[in-house]
């Protein structure tokens, strides 16, 4: 009998790439999401140059009635990832104006901030 889950920890390839950990988040969204949130990818890799657009912005726009104004903002890196110097400065305005923004280093970091957000339900013990 073959089972389909979600990749774990031990099932991964040891490196994902931003783009790898952004689509496995939404995946985990979509099976796990509690109902009346909403986790989206916000368009800017690779959009410089879109009208209103800038560099820095982070990767996921998250809607929660858990969240202070219902919103919150995530910011994926790899497990060695860094903030660039626009994404730095972008997450110090954030947090200057009261918003709920979060950096996760690698898969596993962002689905702890999406469950301590209350945006997905814990994982069915296996």
């Amino acid at each position: 009998m073959i089972r389909q889950s979600l990749p774990t920890k031990r099932d991964r390839a040891p490196k994902m790439s931003e783009a790898m950990i952004t689509r496995a988040v939404i995946d985990h969204w979509r099976q796990r999401g509690v109902a009346g949130t909403r986790v989206d990818s916000i368009p800017s890799m690779g959009a410089m140059g879109q009208y209103g657009l800038a560099k820095g912005l982070p990767d996921l726009l998250v809607v929660s009635k858990h969240l202070p104004g219902g919103l919150g903002l995530l910011e994926l890196k790899t497990e060695t990832g860094k903030l660039s110097t626009e994404q730095t400065a972008f997450r110090s305005t954030c947090i200057s104006a009261g918003a709920k923004i979060a950096v996760a280093y690698g898969l596993d970091q962002a689905l702890e901030v999406l469950l301590d957000w209350g945006v997905i339900k814990p994982e069915a013990s296996r």
